[in-house]
């Protein structure tokens, strides 16, 4: 299959790429919805070869929800060694704790009180 794309679309590949590219490497894209965001970065990650994830929200999804798919989301990332890609939209942060959380992981690299220390031991042995 044969794309074209606009010179501005190849442009933000390139950013996108580039900064997913680097250690610890994350990029908040703003703009009106349907512009194109998520689908460059997809684009990109996969040009990566990145696995690229999105925290689905449910009926059921609240804070604990999210933690419990951060540690396997970090698990293998960190653990497994595994390139990935998270992917988050305003819809899907349904509480200022999940938005200080993703804070924390831009931040620090991790999310404070995540795993508990006999999670903690388990993964470093």
């Amino acid at each position: 299959m044969q794309l074209v794309f606009f010179e501005d679309a190849v442009e933000y590949i390139m950013r996108i790429s580039r900064t997913l590219r680097q250690p610890k490497g994350y990029i908040m894209l703003i703009g009106v919805g349907g512009s194109g965001k998520s689908v460059l970065t997809r684009l990109s990650a996969f040009m990566l070869r990145y696995e690229i994830q999105e925290f689905e929200i449910r009926k059921d999804s609240s804070n604990d929800v999210f933690k419990v798919y951060m540690k396997e989301l970090l698990q293998r990332a960190g653990v497994e060694g595994k390139p990935l890609c998270l992917l988050l939209t305003d819809t899907q942060i349904t509480s200022e704790s999940m938005l200080e959380d993703i804070n924390s992981l831009l931040n620090n690299g991790e999310i404070p009180n995540l795993f508990a220390s006999e999670e903690l031991d388990k993964i470093i042995n």
